[in-house]
């Protein structure tokens, strides 16, 4: 006959949630544990086998999930932020592209992260507010973790006929002005 596994407490600091079961020991594996940590995003499992004591078991495992939690950070890899301006035509004000949804994913610690920027240096217009123009891509290595698609933050209207003739006059002057300076 097996003992039945029962539920422990292992006091592990700074966790949101932690469990263990375990069959606490017996005397040809010494003392053993099986233990979670949970953190925002992610979960650590630990296992102890064969510890000498309860007292050493409950110590490493504390160890072991203190290292686990450690090698891991739930981060915002995209915010709601510019992540680039396009060229608006007839001398108007750039048009910045933002994300509307943050990207948030569990990363290494340790591991090089790359922001991969997709966007049109110029925009044609009219532009509407929220019109997707690119997109950020986030890499660690070889591994895409996440993409979010880049949006008009303004909308821009296109210039009436009055408008795009003063733009063409003054950038004419402006140019024959260059001749002779």
């Amino acid at each position: 006959m097996f003992p039945l596994p029962t539920l422990t407490c292992v006091s592990f600091t700074g966790t949101v949630l932690c469990w263990s079961i375990g069959m606490n020991n017996t005397a040809d594996a010494g003392w053993c544990q099986v233990a979670a940590a949970r953190r925002r995003g992610f979960t650590i499992y630990a296992v102890i086998l064969g510890s000498p004591s309860r007292a050493q078991r409950n110590v490493d495992l504390n160890r072991l999930l203190a290292w686990g939690v450690s090698q891991y950070r739930t981060l915002t890899l995209v915010a709601r932020q510019p992540y680039a301006w396009a060229a608006a035509p007839y001398g108007l004000h750039s048009v910045p592209l933002v994300v509307r949804k943050p990207l948030v994913r569990v990363v290494r610690v340790g591991r090089p992260i790359v922001d991969r920027i997709v966007a049109p240096t110029a925009v044609s217009l009219p532009v509407a507010r929220g019109e997707r123009l690119g997109r950020v891509e986030v890499w660690a290595g070889k591994t895409l973790l996440g993409t979010r698609p880049l949006l008009a933050a303004r909308a821009v209207p296109r210039p009436g006929l009055g408008g795009r003739l003063r733009w063409y006059g003054t950038r004419t002057v402006h140019h024959l002005a260059g001749f002779f300076s």
